[in-house]
């Protein structure tokens, strides 16, 4: 794109499709599209309590849905696995395999056992980073199992070259085409199961605005034709297109600004900035003296998927040995952040899906009118969490 000059064709493009925008979004409220229990409750990121048992619930033969191993049935066939026997499956979900050692241990997000012996395993990976060896210690777990890395969209995990993850037979899937279209699948399945029907198509269309193919996202036909009337517009559109991750990187540089100015006003060292170079696990961290000398630091960090979400929270210096478990810190984080509280090798304690972050796009949120005073909000409380270290613990509470 030209720095001296829009082409006006751009203009007119952006223009109808401001103005399409709004005329989609009060289509969105007239039909309820909307109202989606996850978005509502602030769980549609939470990978623990909300993805996992989700999934585990479809695919358990035993579960509240009723409908025995039909479900089950629909994902061995999407993922091509013949050597399981869904009649006589067993489910365990968040199941502890022992003290995390270099080559054992964890915890497995979901584990599917037969009669005959054989494994499904699935690790799940929303907005948490990947553990040291993980994947190595599930594979050792079971050496025959059929071993799943499910991510938003199908990433390797960061920690594991291509070459590791094929000795370990490891199979990296996504939300974003196998286990959506497997839900589609599921959905239609349970088309005479009003409850069970409409549950699964809440959670398709959470699944489809966090992979950016929510139909409220996906371009109507009036918008096409208008692309499409003529060569000048068309090219118009391809341009946008292509500028789209210079266009991020913008919004990225303005975020980065608005931390600036914060981190100054509040007397904050700044160690590191976001690139916006569109990498995986992008950070911004302040620090203070009272967080250093716990080997702490605080701030934002983008998810594995890019910039698809934006989490926050104290964030350690260098990786401990032994991770504490109960601090003030911890305590108060909780405190202010209820249930969404997490906590990992990276982590101190964070959280992925709270308020300015709302919107189901951050880019789009950073924009918007209110994000200056509710970024500049969660800011202060992470630095009064960072300077109180003299709350009582937990376990100390009466």
């Amino acid at each position: 794109m030209s720095d001296t000059a829009i082409n006006p064709r751009i203009l007119e493009l952006l223009r109808f499709t401001k103005v399409h925008n709004r005329h989609r979004e009060a289509l969105a409220r007239a039909t309820g599209e909307n109202f989606n229990i996850f978005k509502i409750l602030g769980i549609g990121h939470r990978e623990v309590t909300t993805h996992s048992p989700v999934l585990a619930e479809l695919l358990n033969p035993e579960g509240k849905h009723g409908q025995g191993a039909i479900f089950l049935r629909l994902f061995l066939a999407e993922f091509e696995i013949q050597d399981f026997d869904a009649e006589t499956a067993k489910l365990r979900s968040e199941h502890f395999i022992g003290r995390n050692t270099e080559e054992s241990g964890g915890r497995l997000d979901i584990l599917l056992n037969d009669r005959l012996g054989k494994t499904i395993l699935i690790e799940n990976k929303i907005g948490a980073g990947d553990q040291s060896k993980q994947m190595e210690r599930y594979r050792n777990y079971s050496q025959n199992a059929h071993l799943f890395y499910l991510s938003l969209d199908c990433h390797e995990p960061a920690n594991l070259s291509p070459e590791k993850l094929k000795d370990i037979n490891c199979r990296c899937i996504s939300y974003e085409k196998g286990i959506l279209a497997w839900l589609k699948k599921c959905h239609k399945e349970a088309a005479s199961l009003a409850t069970v029907r409409e549950t699964i198509a809440q959670y398709i269309h959470l699944i489809a605005e966090l992979t950016n193919q929510s139909t409220s996202i996906h371009m109507s036909r009036d918008l096409i034709d208008q692309i499409i009337k003529d060569r000048e517009t068309y090219l118009a559109c391809i341009s946008l297109r292509n500028e789209q991750g210079n266009i991020n990187q913008a919004v990225i540089e303005k975020f980065n600004s608005l931390l600036d100015a914060l981190g100054q006003e509040l007397g904050l060292e700044t160690l590191e900035r976001f690139k916006g170079d569109g990498r995986k696990g992008d950070n911004y961290f302040y620090a203070t003296p009272a967080l250093k000398a716990q080997n702490l630091k605080f701030g934002f960090r983008s998810g594995p998927d890019d910039y698809k979400v934006i989490g926050f929270g104290f964030a350690y210096l260098d990786s401990p040995k032994v991770m504490p478990l109960n601090t003030p810190i911890i305590a108060n984080f909780k405190a202010t952040f209820g249930g969404r509280f997490q906590s990992c090798g990276f982590w101190h304690a964070y959280t992925w899906d709270c308020h300015p972050f709302t919107g189901g796009d951050p880019l789009a949120d950073i924009l918007s009118s209110e994000f200056t005073p509710a970024l500049s909000e969660v800011v202060r409380t992470l630095v009064k969490i960072g300077n109180n270290t003299s709350t009582p613990l937990p376990s100390q509470t009466t």
